[in-house]
């Protein structure tokens, strides 16, 4: 029985059957650190609105209500990121440091709001 059991998961694969049985459970497959983190800035994003301001001609703000979430600076071809509530968020539910998160944010930005040859970094206060 045991070379059968082996003989099918190797024909189906592991995956397969890991997904298979979760299916049969009820349970949603889980998915993966880097798919939740994704998940996590597409919440973000999703909703916010984009504010130009005539004492900031080089920038392009990134507004979830009152908050700045993130500032696009084509000056200095920076992106200045919120602490509370996005930045920090990559620090303490994923376990991400500095260069990290700054790479995970870049490679996002790039990938959802094709803001390429931009540096993202933290700010602690953000322009209301």
């Amino acid at each position: 029985m045991k070379q059968k059991i082996e003989a099918f998961i190797k024909e189906i694969g592991l995956d397969n059957l890991k997904q298979a049985i979760s299916e049969i459970e009820g349970k949603q497959p889980t998915i993966t650190k880097e798919q939740q983190i994704e998940e996590f800035f597409l919440s973000v994003i999703n909703g916010l609105t984009i504010q130009i301001k005539k004492q900031h001609p080089n920038s392009v703000f990134y507004k979830k209500g009152d908050s700045v979430f993130i500032e696009q600076d084509f000056k200095y071809k920076n992106i200045y990121c919120r602490y509370t509530d996005f930045w920090s968020v990559f620090e303490s539910e994923y376990g991400l440091k500095y260069e990290q998160i700054q790479a995970t944010i870049k490679s996002q930005l790039e990938k959802h709001l094709k803001m390429e040859g931009f540096t993202p970094t933290v700010i602690l206060g953000s322009e209301e």
